[in-house]
């Protein structure tokens, strides 16, 4: 289980089973622990997001004195569907025109697009006589008017030509921004200027122009009326400084703050043998819950520590130094199955002074190199990374001059292999990261 799984199942078992209580005198923190935890501390606050970083709408009395509610003060966030509702009001139309107004709406995805069927949607609403196709794009139209623009598009090209044309005409490049949004969009994406040039009949300088106009766009209208999730990371494991070197160690705040209710099973216990089976089946379950528990926080440990001993380097120089690991290599250091320490890898999180990382990061597979050693996927990774970083902006590395550079330093990698890292890393192919 992940922490948040482990923690819920057993805040459950702890309001249903009798034989566990509340232990207070657990209350420790991660500030109790003795390890300089400032960084990862740190590393964990910088993976919580404002969940309130949205555009919403705020209350506060213009009368002084008046705005001391502190509901008042709870941010709002505006939904899109409401948003677009307040404008089918503001509308002359007749009773049919804004049902399919409605259904429009009600058919948008998250992103302000119109993916999915209208007639799907108009028959869960039991609309006893379907809309013909005129009327239906009477009704697209009508929301495509509405505020953000670009909105109910049902397809890129169409959504960017939409906020073009809420802009006006007079802006320089704007008849080749819809020209090309319309007609060049897979050309404008890979800024094949020659090709484009030919097919518009444009000089680069105008192309530059309308392009600049493009970028000005959004192609997802609806995302600024969407409220995140706050994706809260608790570590199962911390590591710091100490005096010795680095430390990991089981976040205290994770460990289970319950015990066995001593005072109910003494008094299970004064009761005839045989008796009370259904108590005496919980009480088992009590038991092996907190056996289970502590044999799973003494796993991470083990883990932890295997992972710290292998990947020192890593701690010190970042995902450069990250040595190939494999789960048999742990397994047989702490002496469990390979399968017991998948699990134990699985959804867990080691906050560190580098940053919050998975456990699984720390294990990369093998890659050969010229010299009879050994590199980790990983560090290859991290590696293409420095060198795109490095690179010229007006004559970035191709994946061959990369392949090429990394023979150079010893590493053994093909072309495509540094295409399929590059592509992991989210990282554009040369063309597109070159600047103009």
């Amino acid at each position: 289980m992940s922490s948040a799984e482990f923690t819920q199942q057993f805040e459950s078992a702890l309001c249903s089973n009798p034989f566990l209580e509340a232990d207070e005198t657990l209350e420790a923190t991660v500030e109790d622990v003795p390890l300089t935890v400032r960084d990862a501390e740190a590393a964990i606050e910088s993976t919580l997001r404002d969940p309130f970083d949205v555009t919403t709408v705020r209350k506060h009395s213009a009368v002084p004195g008046e705005d001391d509610d502190v509901c008042a003060r709870i941010p709002v966030a505006i939904d899109l569907r409401e948003h677009l509702r307040a404008q089918v009001c503001g509308q002359y139309l007749s009773e049919r025109e804004r049902g399919l107004a409605e259904a429009v709406i009600e058919t948008l995805d998250d992103d302000g697009y119109l993916r999915e069927s209208i007639e799907d949607t108009l028959r869960s609403l039991g609309l006893d006589i379907l809309p013909c196709a005129q009327e239906l794009e009477s009704a697209i139209k009508l929301v495509q008017e509405f505020d953000p623009p670009g909105i109910a598009a049902r397809s890129l090209s169409e959504c960017l030509h939409l906020q073009l044309l809420a802009l006006p005409a007079s802006l320089e490049g704007h008849a080749l921004a819809l020209e090309l949004v319309r007609d060049s969009l897979a050309l404008l994406a890979t800024r094949d200027f020659v090709k484009l040039g030919t097919r518009h009949s444009a000089t680069q300088h105008e192309l530059l122009v309308a392009l600049g106009l493009i970028q000005r766009l959004n192609p997802h209208p609806g995302h600024q009326f969407s409220l995140p999730t706050a994706d809260y990371v608790v570590p199962d494991v911390i590591v710091a400084e100490r005096a010795e070197g680095l430390v990991a160690q089981v976040n205290p705040a994770m460990l289970p703050k319950a015990k066995l209710n001593e005072q109910y099973i003494g008094l299970l216990r004064e009761q005839q043998a045989g008796s009370h089976a259904a108590m005496h089946q919980q009480l088992q379950e009590a038991r092996w819950l907190m056996r289970n528990a502590e044999q799973r926080f003494a796993t991470i440990q083990k883990v932890a520590d295997a992972i710290l001993r292998r990947q020192r380097a890593f701690f010190a120089y970042g995902d450069v130094a990250l040595k190939p690991l494999a789960l048999r290599e742990i397994a047989e250091e702490v002496d469990l199955h390979e399968s017991t320490i998948s699990r134990a890898t699985g959804n867990k999180y080691m906050a560190t002074p580098r940053g919050l990382f998975q456990f699984k990061h720390f294990f990369s597979r093998e890659l050969a190199t010229e010299t009879g050693g050994s590199c980790s996927a990983t560090a290859v990774r991290a590696l293409i990374r420095e060198m795109i970083d490095e690179e010229s902006a007006n004559d970035p590395l191709s994946d061959v001059i990369l392949a090429h550079r990394l023979t150079e330093q010893g590493i053994c990698v093909a072309r495509r292999t540094v295409a399929k890292y590059r592509n992991m890393m989210k990282l554009p192919a040369a063309e597109l990261r070159r600047r103009a």
